[in-house]
């Protein structure tokens, strides 16, 4: 389920684009660069992420991570044409409730700890204008994702900082009401998808370390592609 705070502030914000329908300027429209910034909530498609080690054909349940808050920021320019360009970096960070047992494939044990994750991505928007101040829109993006365990542990585990890097595609689809001359109110929903989290090197030994199953292992290990769907809400400022 997706993280409660989040949820509340995208259904407030987008009540707010349906009840106030007369604040903004019928068909205003700003072309131009813009700042945008964005907060929501984020839930994995499934919470429990499954991987696999080199040395093993099989795959197991590697890490059940809780929900997360998104927090996001771009800048882009909007054509006089239907459709804008951005570059945006988001935000993430999900807490680790379960991690696999190596020496007992297939179950898992309570865990602490948190992964941070950061998304760097150039998008494309079309974006529906109207006469009414309400713009339907639809985009997509690519780019790449940074994932860092912070003190991701398990009783009698030491405890994991490590790193990975990730391709990340996202798909958007939302509606933006332009509240004021240069400001619109967005809301919509995302779907991110990272590619294949692979293990990271551990400074100390040097040993191949799976960032989901906080064990350094002398293999490589890489995570299933991973789901988030996300509702948010965000400020546009036109420049």
């Amino acid at each position: 389920m997706i993280k409660k705070s989040g949820f509340a502030a995208t259904a407030v914000a987008a009540g707010m684009v349906v009840a106030f329908p007369n604040v903004a300027v019928a068909g205003s429209h700003q072309s131009g660069g813009y700042l945008a910034l964005m907060y929501g909530g984020s839930s994995l498609d499934d919470s429990t992420v499954d991987g696999q080690r080199t040395d093993l054909k099989v795959k197991k349940a590697a890490v059940e991570l809780d929900d997360s808050d998104i927090w996001g920021v771009a800048i882009g320019h909007t054509f006089e044409n239907p459709f804008r360009l951005e570059g945006e970096v988001t935000f993430q960070t999900f807490d680790v409730k379960k991690i696999g047992n190596d020496d007992s494939p297939g179950t898992m044990s309570t865990a602490t700890g948190d992964i941070d994750v950061v998304g760097v991505t150039a998008n494309v928007f079309y974006d529906y204008r109207t006469s009414i101040g309400l713009t339907p829109f639809i985009g997509l993006g690519a780019g790449g994702v940074y994932a860092e365990a912070n003190d991701v542990t398990r009783s009698g585990r030491s405890a994991l900082n490590e790193a990975a890097v990730a391709p990340l595609y996202v798909g958007q689809v939302g509606v933006s009401y332009n509240l004021f001359d240069s400001i619109d109110l967005t809301a919509g929903y995302r779907f991110q998808m990272i590619h294949t989290l692979d293990g990271a090197k551990d400074g100390h030994n040097n040993a191949s370390t799976d960032i989901t199953t906080a064990t350094a292992t002398t293999t490589k290990a890489e995570t299933d592609d991973i789901y988030i769907h996300s509702l948010t809400v965000g400020l546009r400022y036109t420049f």
